[in-house]
C-alpha cells in the first residue's frame, strides 16, 4: 500500500473508509472516522481492518491529504455531516462527500414517495360513508335526528 490509499472494510454492511497514513516502526496505520469511537483517529491497520478484508477503493494521494486528515484526529463523528467517507474525501479533495448515504438518503426518499402515493391512492378510493345514513340503517330527518329504519 502507499501513503494516501484510501482503504475500506465490511462493517455492518456498509464500506467503513480510511485513508492508509503510512508504516512507523513497522506498524501500518491508518486515519479514519471511527462510528465505534465517535471521532476521527489514528489507528493500526490491524484494528481498522478488525478481521475484515481490506479493499484498495483508490491509489495514493500527495502527502497533504495525509497531513489534512490528521488535523481532523479528534474531530467527532456525525452520520450526516462528517461521516467516514467525507473525512477522506474531505482530506483528499477538499469536498466533503458521501456516496453511501447519498444512495442511503435516496432510498429513504424513494420509499417514502411510494408510501406517500400508497396512502393518498387509498384515501382517493377507499369507500366513503354517506352522513345522512346513520348505523343499522337509519337515516337523517329533516330535523337533523336520526330515525330508525322502518322494518321491512
Amino acid at each position: 500500500m502507499l501513503r494516501g490509499d484510501t482503504i475500506s472494510v465490511k462493517k455492518d454492511g456498509f464500506d467503513h473508509v480510511g485513508l492508509y497514513a503510512g508504516v512507523a516502526n513497522g506498524v501500518d496505520y491508518v486515519v479514519h472516522n471511527s462510528r465505534a469511537q465517535g471521532l476521527v483517529v489514528l489507528d493500526t491497520l490491524a484494528d481498522f481492518a478488525a478481521g475484515q478484508r481490506i479493499t484498495l477503493v483508490s491509489r495514493g494521494g500527495d502527502v497533504t491529504a495525509i497531513d489534512r486528515a490528521l488535523s481532523f484526529l479528534g474531530k467527532k463523528y456525525d452520520l450526516f455531516a462528517f461521516n467516514c467517507e467525507h473525512a477522506v474525501s474531505l482530506a483528499k479533495t477538499g469536498v466533503p462527500t458521501s456516496p453511501q448515504l447519498q444512495k442511503a438518503v435516496a432510498r429513504t426518499g424513494i420509499a417514502a414517495f411510494v408510501l406517500t402515493g400508497l396512502g393518498l391512492a387509498y384515501a382517493h378510493y377507499r369507500p366513503s360513508f354517506d352522513s345522512n345514513v346513520g348505523v343499522n340503517g337509519g337515516f337523517r330527518k329533516s330535523n337533523g335526528r336520526f330515525a330508525k329504519a322502518p322494518i321491512l
